[in-house]
This record gives C-alpha cells, structure tokens and sequence, in this order.
C-alpha cells in the first residue's frame, strides 16, 4: 500500500512539473507587419552657376563665378523613405550625397579648362559644359 501512495504521489508530481513547464516555455509570439522601405528615386543632375540658372553645353562660363552640380530626387511622397546615398563623379573624382527629403542638394565645383563631366553612377545619366579660358578669347573689331 506504501508503494502505491508513493507511485501515485510520483505520478501526479510528474504530472505538475510536465503541466507547468509546457506554459513557461511558450512565450507569446508577436506578428508584426513588414513596412516597405522605399529610397528616393534620382531625377536629374545638373550644372548650375550662382544664381542657380541651369547651365547647358553651350552655356557661356565665366572662371570668376562659382558653379555647383545639382542633383534632384523624388519619394512619390512615401512616409516610409530612407535616408539615400546617391554617389556620382565630376571629373573622374568620386563623390556622394545622402537625401534625407526631396529638396535638391547643390554641391560647388571647380570647373576645369576643356570638358567637365558629372555622371551619376545608380543609373549612368552624365551631363557636360566646356569651360574656355578668358585667354583663349581674341577680341574682333
């Protein structure tokens, strides 16, 4: 009878232990919705000079005023946008931009004597000016 009362007391022992054990191992699993992160979308990149008038490959340069590349972005107004590196070369030497918004960002530039070149590496788009000297002008009366 001794034996008995003691599988039983085993028995229902066991029995809490496998019961409580089951419930602290599993925790609450939490589904959470996966936003879409979207990066802004490149638009142009452009030559501007100091009053910030659009420069075309015909445009006159004059060396005593200061010029910027511009490059122009858009989000299609998403909330979920992430700030976006946009890495582009002048002349050969690499540069980057990070948008956190869509305001154009203006970044100045030394013009060379001959072809300057800005090209934008995502996607190819390149845009050129020539710059010639003062010098190389000869004045006809």
């Amino acid at each position: 009878m001794k034996n008995i009362k003691y599988t039983l007391s085993f028995v229902f022992l066991l029995l809490c232990i496998i019961a409580c054990s089951n419930d602290d191992d599993t925790a609450p699993v939490i589904q959470m919705e996966e936003e879409e992160v979207v990066n802004f979308v490149v638009n142009s990149i452009r030559f501007l000079d100091q009053d910030a008038n659009v420069l075309s490959s015909s445009s006159c340069i004059d060396p005593s005023l200061e010029y910027f590349v511009q490059i122009t972005v858009a989000n299609n107004s998403d909330p979920n946008v992430v700030p976006t590196r946009v890495d582009y070369t002048f002349n050969g030497a690499l540069s980057s931009v990070t948008f956190t918004n869509s305001n154009p960002i203006q970044t100045p530039v030394t013009l060379r004597e001959g072809v300057n070149n800005v090209q934008l590496l995502s996607n190819g788009q390149t845009t050129n000016i020539f710059l010639v000297l003062p010098s190389e002008f000869e004045i006809v009366e």
